[in-house]
Parts: structure tokens; sequence; C-alpha cells
């Protein structure tokens, strides 16, 4: 019987030719065997182990023909009848009934539904649908509050992960950062099911992952946030989770900790009262550097501003400078939401306070974050950290942050420390963030630079904050512009100012770092104007008269006369004023002359 078949199988069906000879023809058999039943098949067992895997490669190309081309629900609807599940649809535990397994996948509307495969001894299936899961008969419901979605979700991609727990009888389901904090949906078992114990792989059905990624240890409980010291550690941080030692984190944290946890990495009082000064003081070089970034509009959002002062060079381990000291002015300003180029980092903070919240992992660049709104993704956490405070980060734990000083009136001083970590080779050097604009949540790519030079910035901010205290200068004094042109021309043009010319006398009215606000002697309709603080000359003659007593017969009281009259200056050196100088003297003296006379008569 089986030769018959093996010949009927291997008969061609004739067609003639013009010519009279036989043509042969090859035609489309149908498939003669059933795999989905129990019958005989008509194939030998060589044959059909062919055919399962080229029903494979076949199911295999369906899929990525169904990504490619947008995934029509027809191709995926196929695909999903489908018994084979292609190699990259499989993870494997590298412990037996314990672990967590992830699939990166891909947004795609025509998906309604997947099923996920905990094989073992006794396979356990999950039908995981956009809210809910179903498992043995049963439909476990996400909580309402959440705004997670394991089908339709926001972005174009997403992690999707299963955590196992056979001591605990346990599966948690989350989605982005492998953490408690994201687990979207538990599954408790019966504490006899020995099922979860033989458990080996788990595959994913009627999707495909783009990635796959796993980790021995199932999600219990996470890694706090802070660090503190060996000898702060108490047992209420060990019950409560609320604190880790270093020696607890990877190799690289450990190495960035070792060198900014020590009492010497900090800021003295008049460091910081420096760098607020030349914060808040226009004219002052961080003042100055806050305005440009404003104008250039760095991260789409003009509260989205800080000052990143470098310490070091490039060193091929990190993204960027390994040290960064981070400015945050007083002015509830913040960073956009970002990653870390996948790398460690520990933040250590200098002064005030910084508000630090988590978020699930953002698309690549060039994608975006919310397909159809613009929400973001979902916060995972949130922490305030304080002076001398340490906090840590890795690529897949609080690897997606926003840091925000919420103080109106206190500046925040971070420092921040990068490394790559030991098995990354790829070294993506920058920082993605979310930027809201026409076309969505799309992220954008940050290259981290410097603002300025960590050198730079206490040699530029104590000179501006000497030259605040020194003095020398107080509101109302009087002076005269110094008779140097050539300094005066240098000044004007180095802090961009127009040229008032030497010689004038005037009036300070406040003083705001390198820059003094004055009235000029022209008259009682003259506005206020910048000149450099360095070209002022003080004169004896200009000090303001002691006030004096005068009696006024109407209220029987003595009143105070306030500048009856205004001196002008004894001695003036006019010998090397211009033309124009001595005009405006002569002006000013004019006026001085009528205003005086205006004021006796006044008393009078």
């Amino acid at each position: 019987m089986l030769m018959d078949v093996q010949k009927l199988l291997r008969r061609q069906t004739t067609r003639f030719a013009k010519d009279g000879k036989p043509r042969p023809r090859l035609t489309m058999r149908r498939q003669m065997t059933r795999f989905d039943s129990g019958e005989q098949s008509f194939l030998p067992r060589q044959g059909q182990d062919l055919v399962e895997k080229l029903k494979k490669e076949i199911d295999d190309l369906k899929r990525e023909n169904a990504y490619l081309r947008g995934a029509s629900e027809s191709a995926v609807t196929d695909v999903s009848d489908s018994r084979a599940i292609p190699d990259r649809n499989i993870e494997s535990f590298e412990i037996t009934g314990q672990g967590v397994i992830g699939f990166l996948l891909v947004r795609d509307p025509s998906v309604k539904s997947y099923s996920l495969h905990l094989r073992g001894e006794k396979n356990l299936v999950l039908g995981i649908y956009d809210k809910h899961v179903e498992f043995e008969n049963k439909k476990y419901e996400m909580s309402e509050d959440t705004n997670a979605h394991l089908v339709n979700f926001f972005a174009e991609e997403q992690w999707i992960w299963i955590s196992i727990d056979h001591f605990n009888q346990i599966i948690n389901i989350g989605t982005g950062f492998i953490n408690l904090a994201s687990v979207v949906l538990t599954i408790n078992l019966d504490e006899f099911d020995e099922r979860l114990h033989t458990v080996k792989e788990i595959a994913v059905n009627s999707v495909i992952p783009l990635k796959t990624r796993k980790k021995w240890m199932p999600v219990v409980h996470d890694y706090a946030p802070a660090i503190v010291g060996k000898d702060q550690v108490n047992l209420w941080d060990i019950y409560n989770n609320t604190a880790v030692t270093i020696d607890t984190l990877p190799q690289e944290c450990r190495e960035l900790y070792s060198m900014v946890a020590g009492e010497g990495i900090s800021l003295k009082e008049i460091d910081v009262q420096a760098i607020e000064y030349s914060l808040a003081t226009p004219g002052c070089r961080l003042y100055e550097i806050c305005a440009e970034k404003k104008r250039e509009d760095e991260f789409h959002d003009e509260s989205k501003i800080y000052v990143r002062c470098t310490m070091g060079e490039f060193e091929g381990n990190s993204p960027g400078s390994p040290f960064v000291l981070e400015l945050w002015p007083n002015q509830s300003c913040s960073s956009p939401v970002h990653n870390h180029s996948d790398a460690c980092a520990v933040i250590k903070v200098l002064h005030g306070e910084i508000d630090v919240s988590w978020f699930d992992p953002i698309v690549p660049h060039g994608k975006k974050n919310d397909v159809t709104g613009t929400t973001l993704p979902r916060q995972i956490g949130y922490q305030r950290f304080s002076k001398d405070q340490v906090t840590w980060l890795t690529e897949d734990m609080y690897g997606c942050h926003r840091l925000e000083n919420c103080h109106k009136s206190k500046t925040c001083i971070t420092l921040q420390c990068y490394q790559y970590h030991s098995s990354d080779k790829a070294h993506y050097e920058f920082f993605d963030f979310i930027v809201d604009g026409e076309e969505g949540l799309t992220t954008q790519q940050f290259h981290p630079n410097s603002d300025i030079d960590f050198g730079d910035l206490m040699k530029t901010v104590h000179a501006e904050y000497a030259q605040s205290q020194s003095g020398h200068w107080c509101e109302d004094d009087k002076f005269i512009l110094t008779d140097d042109n050539a300094m005066l021309t240098a000044l004007c043009k180095q802090h961009k100012i127009e040229y008032p010319g030497t010689g004038l006398p005037g009036v300070i009215r406040k003083i705001v770092g390198p820059i003094a606000h004055v009235s000029y002697m022209h008259g009682p309709d003259q506005g206020v104007e910048k000149v450099p603080v360095k070209a002022l000359q003080y004169v004896k003659a200009f000090g303001s008269p002691q006030p004096k007593e005068v009696s006024d017969s109407k209220f029987g009281t003595p009143q105070l006369q306030s500048r009856a009259s205004i001196e002008l200056p004894q001695k003036l050196n006019t010998s090397e004023m211009s033309g124009e100088t001595k005009a405006k003297l002569s002006q000013v003296t004019s006026q001085w002359q009528q205003t005086n006379q205006e004021l006796k008569q006044i008393v009078e």
C-alpha cells in the first residue's frame, strides 16, 4: 500500500506540445497530512519533520510580513491559529521555577490579545488582553486607576514581562522596567500547586517580540532608591526596605559612590552664596547662561532650565563627562523626562532639595511615546532627597526620571556621576528625552554637554560675589565717571553698554554684580542707565549734606531741610574732557543752579 502511494506522488500529469511530444507539468497537490488529528500520515516520519519545519518558517515569515505591512487582522488571525512558535518567541529561565522574562512588543491596533505559555512538566497558558488576563477560566482585572495597557499601549513599543515565584506561588505581570512598582496584575496560586516548580521557559504566541530579556530572581521587592553608609543602615531600613548600602548595587555604582560619598565632597556656605548670587543677578555669568538657554529653548520648555558644570574631560566610559555639578535655580525648574544612555549613575545632593520622579522607559529616538495623544509614560515612583543624601540608577532600575527643584526661594545643587556598565559595548552617548511637540510626545536626543567648566564657575562666581560685597559703593552714593576714556570704552564694550562719556556725575540707584544702575545729574526727567562699576570714581564733594533744622511757624515744630542745596564738585579736571562732555557738564551745572534756587524758594 505504501509503495502504491509513493508511486502516486511521483506520477506527473502530462500534456502534449505542438510537436506531439509529451511535456511534463508540475501540479500543486493538496497536503495529505493531518497534523491535528490522530490519523496515520501518508508520509514517512522524515517527511513529516520537514513539513513541520517548513510550516514553522512560513509562520515566521507571516509574522514578520504582518508587522512590516502594518499587521493586517487576517494575517494575525492566521498566525494565531498556528501551533508552531518560532524560537525568537521563546526564552528560558536560568533557574527552573523562578525568575523574570520580558518581551519587547510593537504596538499593533489589529492585535486584540495574545498568549503566554509557561512550559514545564505541565504547561500553564495565560490569555493576555488589554486590561485583564485570563487564566484557567478566571478573569483577573487590572486596577482601574492605572493607565497601563498590555495590548493597546500608548507608545510605539513596550516591554511586557512575567515573573514567576514558585516559593510564594505568585505570578506577576508588569510593563516597562522590571520592578515591583511596575507590576500591573498578580495571580496567586494555591500553596499546594506544584506546576510552577517545573516551569523552564516562556513562549509568547500571536505577536513577535523585538527583543527578550531575563533575570534569575523573581520580582519580590524593589531596592530602595536611597543609599546609606554601612554604619547608618538600621533594622527598620531592612524591614521596611527604605534604604540600601552600596555593596548591594552593581560594581559601577560602587565605584562612583566611593568617589563622592565622603564628607569632603561638599560646598562651603560662601560657595553656595556666590552661586546663588550669580544665578539671581542680571549681568552675572550664571544668570546670563540661564537667559541664553531660555532663548535657545534647549528642551522646548522655558521651565526646563538648569546649568551643567562639568568636572573633568570625557574619558570614554560615560555619556559625556563622568562628573557634572548641576545647578537648579530657585524658580521651580526641572529637567524633562529622560533616560541615561543605559548607564549607571549616582546622584548626591550638595545643597537644597531635589524632587525625583521615576517613569516607565521612554521609546527610542524618533519614536512616539503616545501615538494617539499626549500622555506621558506612567509614573512609578517619587521621592525627595535633601542635602548629603545619595540616590542611584541603572539601565533597568530608576533609569528614566525627572528632577525638579520645587522651591521658589532656594537653589538646589546636585552632583551627577555616570559610568557605562561593563557589559555595555555599544556606549550610546545621548540622553533621550520627551518633547511635547506638534507630532506628539516624541523622543529626541540630548548630547550631555557643558555650560561652564567647574574651575571657571568657582572663579567667576566668587569674583562677582566679592565685588558685590566689597562695601565700596552703596545705594545713593555720588560718583563721577572715570576720565580714562580707553578703560571706559573697553568696559562698555565688554558689558554691552552704551558709551555714556567720561567725567559725568551721577547717583547710584543700585548695584547688580559688575553693573551699577545710576541716574546722571541731567535733570529730574532723566531715567536710570547702566555703567560698569569699575568706571566709577568717588568724589567727596558729592557727599550729601547733613539735614539741618528750620523753623516752620505754620506748624510750630522744627522741620528737616533735606537737600536744600546740591553742591557741585569744587574741582573738576576738564582738560582731558571731550567737547561733548564739557557741553553736558555745562548744561548740568546750569540745571543744578536752577534746581538749587527752586529748592531754596520752597524752603523759604
